[in-house]
């Protein structure tokens, strides 16, 4: 019989901890609340991806991939290294991938690295008098 009033007390117990545990005092919300400075964005140093914000020990990872496709890009053959400034429209196709990583090393320094690949084509107008290959 003893032991069931002590299952009783020690559960008690702990909810009582758990319950003042998951409830911060002022003192420690006070303490993580950033500066009115930070208020619009927290805290971290900006890094060269807009509106982000690294922090001493985080690992930012940003993979990014897009296609592009345009039936009527304009294009010159003079921009491309052949002779006639005139205008003319052709097919063009672009695949794009990206990765981006960044760490911060201390509050103060971070490190970033972004590499990207392109594959395009344009496959130019049959009306186009140059050279300029067929695609």
């Amino acid at each position: 019989m003893t032991t069931a009033p002590l299952k009783t007390s020690l559960g008690a117990a702990l909810i009582v901890a758990a319950t003042l545990g998951t409830f911060p005092t002022q003192t420690a919300a006070q303490e993580q609340a950033p500066p009115v400075y930070l208020k619009d964005r927290g805290t971290g140093q900006p890094t060269s991806m807009f509106g982000t914000y690294i922090r001493k020990g985080e690992l930012l990872i940003y993979p990014f991939i897009e296609g592009y496709r345009d039936h009527n890009k304009e294009y010159k053959p003079f921009e491309l290294g052949f002779g006639l400034e005139k205008d003319f429209r052709g097919k063009y196709r672009a695949f794009e991938s990206l990765i981006y990583l960044g760490y911060g090393v201390t509050d103060w320094l971070a490190f970033e690295l972004e590499a990207s690949a392109i594959k395009a084509s344009l496959v130019t107008s049959p009306n186009d008098p140059t050279g300029v290959p067929d695609k």
